[in-house]
């Protein structure tokens, strides 16, 4: 069976880390994969998954684009002929639409955010387009109440490993006491994950808690968008020492072992990967009712606030820095929680029965083993 796999770009985000992680899992199980990408410059997993032997492709290598984009897709088609196409994020679900009847392959869309969040056009052409999908996935329940058409809730789910000993060494690199209470952000930085708030309420923590705990605030992520702003805005607090900017991370879950919180003080989302590897760290989770987190969260795996409001994400904070035996009760049942609800051969197994579903059960009939990765 021949699988593509379409995403607008390959970098450190949790939609392209889902991609890479379909694509290996499949390859695995014997099934010939592409995956194709429009931005030449987001490529961090298209060099990952190159070394591990799946074929990648840049659709506008030199960044000309769309007329680059139509050109190589249609070259992909006619060398590669896929008999299944999973596009992901709406521009390439648009490019794989476009050429569907050409290519005669069948189509799988994943929705990755909320509709409303989607650019006006882009919204109303993804309304028009959307029925030539064969079938829908959504990310998310959240995800998936946004649609106003039917999709299939896949949430996602994450390979579970022996935690590490150590977080590679993160504590040591920036210099943390051994008392250091730390709090850690995978995020990269957007408007949607909204890091100021994450900022102002570490400030009042830090206030609150005076010098009786030393908390320190690490944000992993590339700087994107919203960079400057958040960077300024840490400058301009009275515990700016306190926030250290590590910057992207190939494999940022390797650094959660050495912290002692997970935050995101999100106003939008799906059900973030960076939120499972942390409770599969043992992490308690401070988060944003945002999309899933608060249902994943709950009361038995971190403290659950509303979106955007400052004093509470302040509060949950303290509440979790002042109380390490709490800290390891919820984190030990966040790691739980993830075993049994999000692991990654859940996550496939229902992948498997949309794209059965998606190509008929006859011709998909060889396509797996029973015994899924």
């Amino acid at each position: 069976m021949r699988i593509l796999y379409l995403i607008k770009g390959l970098g450190l985000g949790g939609a392209e880390k889902h991609v890479a992680q379909c694509a290996l899992a499949w390859q695995r199980q014997g099934a010939e994969v592409r995956v194709a990408y429009v931005l030449p410059w987001k490529d961090a997993w298209a060099r990952r998954l190159a070394s591990q032997g799946v074929a990648v492709v840049c659709l506008a290598p030199r960044g000309a684009w769309p007329l680059a984009m139509l050109w190589h897709y249609w070259r992909l088609m006619k060398d590669f002929r896929p008999q299944l196409v999973h596009a992901h994020l709406p521009l390439t679900a648009l490019l794989a639409r476009i050429f569907k009847p050409l290519g005669r392959y069948r189509l799988v869309y994943t929705e990755h955010n909320e509709l409303p969040r989607l650019h006006p056009l882009t919204r109303t052409i993804h309304r028009w387009s959307h029925r030539l999908d064969d079938a829908a996935i959504s990310c998310s329940a959240a995800v998936a109440r946004s649609l106003p058409w039917p999709s299939t809730i896949i949430d996602n789910g994450i390979a579970l490993s022996p935690p590490p000993l150590d977080g590679l060494g993160l504590r040591r690199s920036l210099g943390f006491s051994a008392r250091a209470v730390v709090v850690i952000c995978v995020a990269n930085m957007t408007p949607k994950k909204n890091h100021g708030l994450l900022l102002r309420a570490f400030n009042q923590a830090v206030l609150e808690m005076d010098e009786q705990v030393d908390l320190q605030l690490v944000l992993v992520g590339q700087d994107a968008t919203e960079g400057s702003a958040v960077r300024a805005l840490a400058g301009s607090l009275s515990s700016s020492e306190r926030i250290h900017f590590f910057g992207p991370h190939p494999a940022a879950e390797s650094l959660l072992p050495d912290a002692d919180i997970f935050c995101l003080s999100s106003n939008q989302e799906g059900l973030p990967i960076s939120l499972l590897e942390a409770m599969a760290a043992g992490l308690p989770s401070v988060v944003t009712c945002a999309g899933e987190m608060g249902r994943v969260v709950g009361e038995d795996c971190g403290l659950v606030v509303p979106v955007g409001d400052e004093a509470a994400l302040a509060i949950a904070l303290t509440e979790l820095a002042g109380d390490e035996c709490r800290r390891v009760t919820l984190g030990k049942r966040g790691r739980e929680k993830v075993q049994e609800c999000y692991s990654e051969s859940t996550m496939l197994e229902s992948l498997a029965e949309v794209y059965r579903n998606a190509l008929g059960r006859a011709a998909a009939s060889t396509m797996y083993d029973d015994n899924l990765p």
